[in-house]
């Protein structure tokens, strides 16, 4: 067999026959067994450590056009799938350029490969040409941007799956095993620190660096200084000269949602990931606006572990601060304009609508979902336990549930039925005192 070469941005990579182990015969230059690199291409048998080199080629000979094209095939199609669970909700609402996949994948490879990767304006170019003949498998494409279909990707993996397992099984065995590359001096590039960087959103920035300055240095210049909204929540509200966010965390087992999914007992279902919880309340602060005002998100991060937030801090009057009645009730109209609009929160209560220039905010989505009646009365009963168990007098939460039931309209009855069915009551019946309330103030609402 002549000899076949690759050629990338910092390396040529030399195939011999057979399935020989690489060497390096002089920087720069890597030598390997053309099997094993097929191997490894198809299978993931050193961990991509040798196909990753593949993904940015300039060149390389026409011989080994078939292979180079099919790993980078299964390289989009797989981290379509990857994107979609961590963004979740929000997949539907960013668009994605060709150059994502190829900096995805490679950025598995950054410690190692830093010197190989070495990415140039051109090289960056001649990426997002060469990757947007796949993106058709993967969405609607369209500039060199796809939207990407779940359902599309489904289908596209199918046909991918055997290799995909293979690399599970084996990849995570043997992925350090071929820390073959003499060190050199090379830092990664930004973009593969973080290759959701160059995501396009609907909204604010998507990022995979999750620590609290980046949001800083993301909206405020790295000049803001934060503080703990209170004791009960995870979020911190942030000021930089005269502009105020907020950024909020999302963590793996919260007790909260632990509790709530025991307690709900079916009506709710309740997400627990740090990833799904904050990509659905990105998604929803977008969807909800159609009845009700939410914060403008101005930065989302996801990655494996955690997640978090920035987003624009409302300045107003927060319904369970309130002794007015009228904002009371006009808590309740928020949440009827909500379930009107084919939407549950889960979580509702008045410390997450906020009153500003005579507009009611909410504040607070991330266990939203599709309305159903019984969603409708999970959310209403919890309403009502929260504001009372925090200290809300009785007659201002009955004002609540009375611009509740008026903005409701035709669902009452049907969300009303729920209430004191078989999913709902248990939930009431674990709060004796408030239980009580809640039935003579429904008897009295009709």
């Amino acid at each position: 067999m002549a000899e076949l070469k690759v050629v990338g941005p910092g390396y040529t990579l030399r195939l011999v026959e057979g399935s020989s182990p690489p060497r390096q015969p002089s920087p720069g230059e890597i030598e390997v067994g053309l099997d094993l690199l097929r191997l490894d291409a198809e299978a993931g048998v050193v961990g991509e450590s040798l196909a990753s080199l593949l993904l940015p080629a300039l060149e390389f000979d026409e011989e080994l056009r078939g292979l180079v094209e099919s790993y980078r095939r299964r390289v989009v199609i797989e981290e379509a799938a990857e994107l979609g669970q961590r963004l979740g909700p929000a997949l539907r609402h960013v668009r994605v350029p060709a150059l994502y996949f190829p900096l995805a994948r490679m950025s598995r490879h950054a410690a190692t490969h830093a010197c190989y990767f070495s990415l140039t304006p051109q090289l960056l170019e001649a990426l997002s040409q060469a990757y947007e003949a796949y993106l058709p498998e993967v969405g609607d494409a369209r500039d060199g941007y796809v939207t990407i279909s779940p359902s599309r990707v489904r289908v596209s993996l199918s046909s991918v799956f055997a290799s995909l397992l293979k690399t599970v099984l084996t990849g995570v065995g043997s992925a350090g095993l071929y820390f073959w590359l003499s060190p050199r001096a090379c830092g990664p590039s930004p973009l593969l620190l973080d290759p959701l960087a160059v995501i396009m959103p609907e909204e604010g920035l998507i990022s995979g660096r999750c620590e609290l300055v980046e949001h800083l240095s993301e909206v405020l210049g790295n000049s803001g200084e934060c503080r703990r909204s209170s004791l009960l929540f995870s979020a911190r509200i942030c000021e930089g000269g005269d502009e105020k966010v907020v950024i909020k965390g999302y963590a793996y087992a919260v007790p909260k949602w632990l509790i709530a999914g025991l307690l709900s007992l079916g009506a709710y279902p309740f997400r627990q990931t740090p990833s799904g919880r904050a990509s659905n309340e990105y998604a929803h602060f977008i969807a909800l606006r159609r009845v009700v005002r939410t914060p403008r998100v101005l930065g989302l991060c996801v990655s494996p572990l955690n997640a978090s937030m920035a987003r624009e801090y409302v300045e107003g009057e927060v319904v369970m601060n309130s002794g007015d009645p009228g904002a009371w009730e006009a808590g309740g109209e928020v949440l009827a304009r909500v379930h009107r609009g084919g939407f549950a929160l889960g979580d509702p209560n008045p410390g997450n609508i906020v009153i500003s220039g005579g507009e009611e905010y909410l504040i607070d989505a991330e266990q939203a979902g599709r309305f159903t009646p019984v969603k409708g009365a999970w959310d209403l009963a919890v309403y009502y336990y929260y504001s009372r168990f925090f200290g809300a007098p009785r007659d201002l939460v009955a004002e609540s549930l009375r611009g509740y039931v008026k903005g409701v309209g035709g669902l009452w009855n049907e969300v009303r039925r729920e209430l004191l069915g078989p999913r709902v009551t248990p939930f009431i019946a674990a709060m004796p005192p408030f239980m009580v309330e809640l039935l003579e103030l429904l008897k009295g609402l009709g």
